[in-house]
């Protein structure tokens, strides 16, 4: 359980689910980062973060994600997105994160073959 407002991190069969909360100012970003930083080592090798609760993608949640993202391939880990609105997936692809940030529709959709 999470002492940070809206984020849950929960273990799944094989992954770990990260829901994030709508990013609505830095602090926030900056404390969800320290927390799943900080846990990664009890995560396993596949996370998935959810966007479900993130309206939009700010350039604070990307810096978060590449940061997370860094840390989990140090770590031997894998590291997709569920649930991203289709506006979040046209912003994602227009930049190509897509290639480094799977993008996966569902958690049941996970598939890392």
């Amino acid at each position: 359980m999470s002492s940070i407002t809206g984020l849950s991190i929960e273990k799944k069969k094989g992954y770990i689910v990260i829901r994030l909360p709508n990013m609505s100012n830095q602090d926030k970003v900056l404390d969800i980062e320290e927390e799943i930083g900080s846990g990664l080592a009890e995560y396993g090798n596949i996370i998935a973060i959810d966007l479900s609760e993130c309206a939009n993608i700010y350039s604070m949640l990307i810096t978060l994600m590449i940061h997370i993202r860094k840390k989990v391939v140090a770590a031997g880990g894998k590291l997709c997105l569920v649930n991203v609105s289709i506006n979040g997936q046209k912003q994602l692809k227009a930049m190509n994160l897509d290639m480094i940030l799977p993008i996966f529709e569902t958690e049941k959709d996970i598939d890392f073959k």
